[in-house]
């Protein structure tokens, strides 16, 4: 019987270093690109979007010291948008991609400086102040009425069926 057991454990070792590797295969979409300025070359920390229309899934990443970006595990479909942004240099956006399975789609973006003007933004307050309409007949209860209530002993389930 050892004989044997040990047999079927080496058997079983040598199916598993024999047999050939298999790696899991993801079915979804990825994708990658470059973002830069004519001048100054890669820009770092741009924030880019991706955006599938017709579902609103939306996901998105900052490029990192070579300006290159990558948004990996995007589900299939289309239509897909791509925006980038960078303070001081505007916004791009390219739409009307169509991610399938195993798809590495490649998008770079040259950004161009721009003059933002930022606008001013004014608050207004309400001067009504917070208040609960109450709705029928109400009684008030305090902690004093609680602690006057008769209860037998210290039993917090009597005083809940009282």
């Amino acid at each position: 019987m050892k004989k044997f057991f040990t047999g079927l454990v080496l058997l079983c070792s040598l199916l598993f270093l024999v047999t050939p590797k298999m790696y899991g295969q993801g079915n979804q979409a990825t994708v990658i690109g470059n973002i830069s300025e004519e001048k100054t070359g890669p820009i770092i920390g741009a924030t880019v979007i991706v955006k599938n229309e017709s579902t609103g899934f939306q996901t998105g990443t900052v490029t990192d010291t070579k300006g290159d970006y990558i948004i990996k595990q995007l589900p299939l479909g289309s239509p897909y948008s791509v925006t980038v942004s960078y303070l001081g240099y505007g916004e791009q956006k390219k739409t009307g991609y169509s991610l399938n399975q195993g798809d590495q789609l490649r998008l770079n973006f040259s950004l161009e400086a721009s003059a933002t003007e930022l606008q001013a933004v004014e608050i207004v307050a309400n001067s009504l102040k917070n208040t609960v309409e109450t709705l029928g007949a109400s009684t008030p209860i305090t902690a004093r009425d609680i602690a006057r209530l008769p209860v037998n002993g210290r039993n917090f389930t009597s005083l809940i069926d009282l």
